[in-house]
């Protein structure tokens, strides 16, 4: 039984960074560049929300996800369908030939961030160096009795030791990871 959530559709997150003007065009409330705005479309919004202030475009990415998990899926959910091409020299191994651990792992993690970072998919044809990266994650970030920090904390930690490795990739995943943590849009990217 399909529902049609088109009734649903809210309006784009992206205009809560920029003012209409009286023109037809909008003003960027970051770097005050005015853009056109052709029919209402807001593509080139956000495409220069993508390119000229990445840390917000990951936030408001970030905000959609949690956005969507209050509306009903259409279909029955499986992994981010937008990663399922290929993200690095690496082929993304199919559901099918996946050990069971392997998908039930991606699945927890899908119904907990609202995707499949595409860290697990690179590593998804190799299994055991995936669960040594998993294992080492978990042990790093898990709850310990009488320690003081939040899992925000932690997260903040992890985005200043991917700024000294000058690894962009968690740079960004942990960026947005810690806006969901913290519900704090700036601070990651201060």
């Amino acid at each position: 039984q399909t529902e049609n959530v088109r009734h649903l559709r809210k309006r784009s997150l992206c205009w809560s960074i920029f003012k209409k003007l009286d023109s037809g065009k909008v003003l960027c409330s970051y770097c005050n560049k005015v853009l056109a705005l052709p029919n209402g479309n807001t593509s080139n919004l956000k495409r220069h929300v993508r390119l000229k202030h990445p840390g917000v475009h990951f936030s408001l990415q970030a905000e959609e996800i949690e956005r969507r998990k209050t509306l009903r899926p259409i279909t029955r959910p499986r992994f981010d369908r937008v990663s399922k091409s290929s993200i690095s020299y690496f082929s993304v191994t199919e559901e099918s030939q996946m050990p069971q651990d392997m998908l039930r792992l991606m699945e927890e993690t899908r119904e907990k961030l609202g995707f499949v970072p595409n860290v697990y998919q690179a590593l998804s044809h190799r299994p055991n160096e995936m669960r040594a990266y998993v294992t080492y994650y978990e042990t790093l970030m898990e709850e310990r009795m009488g320690s003081h920090l939040s899992q925000s904390d932690k997260e903040m930690i992890s985005i200043a030791v991917s700024a000294a490795n000058k690894c962009t990739y968690f740079i960004i995943a942990h960026s947005a990871y810690f806006r969901l943590c913290s519900h704090n849009r700036i601070l990651a990217d201060q």
